[in-house]
């Protein structure tokens, strides 16, 4: 799995993306999305590449999956698209893990990085497609 820079992200594909905040710091993992690309597969990768210790948890019936551990919180998920030039259109949402694009995320993470402007639906659970 590749993760892609938010600079370098390609205004003609989607991409998966993971809000996290690891030890206080809001952070947004993008992938470009393909089939076989999952949340739940970023998010191990993340904690991975991050040395936190997790564990994934199978939910019961269809309720998803769930992370645990120490250091992090996983904040919202969905997709991306580069709409211009620092300019980013997030929305949907996770089915596994009943989470979509978390606005609150995205304004802390526009405190530390304010060059990058986000826009996000009004219902963030809609795909790009609705």
């Amino acid at each position: 799995m590749e993760f892609v820079r938010i600079e370098k992200l390609d205004p003609h594909k989607l991409y998966k993306v993971c809000q996290i905040t690891i030890d206080g710091k809001p952070l947004i993992y993008f992938v470009e999305d393909s089939r076989g690309c999952y949340h739940k597969n970023i998010l191990n990768e993340v904690l991975t590449l991050n040395a936190l210790p997790h564990t994934v948890i199978r939910k019961l019936g269809d309720e998803g999956y769930t992370f645990h551990g120490e250091g992090f919180v996983i904040e919202g998920m969905g997709g991306a698209k580069l709409l211009s030039e620092k300019n980013i259109l997030l929305f949907g949402n996770s089915a596994n893990y009943n989470m979509s694009i978390s606005k609150t995320h995205v304004e802390k993470y526009m405190r530390s990085n304010p060059e990058w402007e986000f826009k996000i639906p009004s219902n963030p659970r809609k795909s790009l497609a609705s």
